[in-house]
Parts: C-alpha cells; structure tokens; sequence
C-alpha cells in the first residue's frame, strides 16, 4: 500500500491523466446506453435483416442518402417530417445509422418517443458496414 501512494506522490500527472481517461470512457458508455436500443455490429445488422425483414432508417443527409445508403434503407435526416416517421414500420425490427455511429442516439430517442419499440443502432455506421464490405445501393 505504502508503494501505491509513493507512485500516485511521485506520478501525479500519470495518476491524473489515467483518471480523466477513465472518467470519459465511463460517460461515453453511459451516454451510448442513455439513447436506449441495442447496438449491433455490421454482422448482426445484416442477419437481423435477412432474419426478420427488419428496416434499415438513414439518419443522414441528403446528399449523403443519395451517394449510397443500405438496401432499402428509409431516409430520415434530422429535419424530416412527421410524415416520414409514419413510414417506419412498427411490427418490425428497426436499425438506425449514420456515418459513423456517432449520432445515434438522437435517432434511437426521436423513433423511441414515436412508439416504435424494436430499435437497434449499428456501430460504427454506415462506415462499418462499408469496412465489412457489404452491398450498399445509390439513387
């Protein structure tokens, strides 16, 4: 014990740096499950697809869809209508991207609050799902 506190005395900054380390890994984590929905690599997205017919929702931009999105993926960017939110279908399972996996939890929240129960977000976005080489469609 008398070794610890010599090393934490002597490596302050060490000691302090690792702490605020861990203390961001920790709100991360927490941020990243405070948007509810389960998170599904690239692998399990495209089984749960295959598997239940579930729907892939683009949260990105426009230009960003029409460049290339998930087969059959419904668009819906952040200042999509109402409307287009009716389109998702409830009875089925839902898997929301983005880019890059960071924007999720607005997209997981907005569908949570319209009633739609069975959501998933991929990790690691579209991005992802580009690095495991699975087909994407452009329009």
């Amino acid at each position: 014990m008398d070794q610890l506190v010599q090393f934490i005395s002597d490596q302050w900054l060490l000691v302090t740096a690792f702490v605020m380390v861990l203390v961001a890994v920790i709100a991360y984590e927490i941020r990243q499950g405070a948007g509810g929905g389960k998170r599904l690599d690239a692998s399990a997205a495209t089984q749960l697809y295959n598997r239940d017919q579930a729907q892939f929702v683009d949260l990105r931009g426009d230009q960003e869809f029409r460049a290339g999105h998930l087969p059959g993926a419904l668009h819906l960017p952040a200042n999509a209508t109402d409307e287009r939110l009716k389109r998702v279908k409830k009875a089925r399972a839902v898997i929301v991207y983005d880019e890059n996996g960071l924007q999720l939890n607005k997209g997981l929240q907005r569908l949570k609050s319209a009633g739609i129960e069975n959501v998933y977000g991929l990790r690691g976005g579209i991005a992802a799902w580009r690095t495991a080489g699975y087909p994407i469609e452009k329009k």
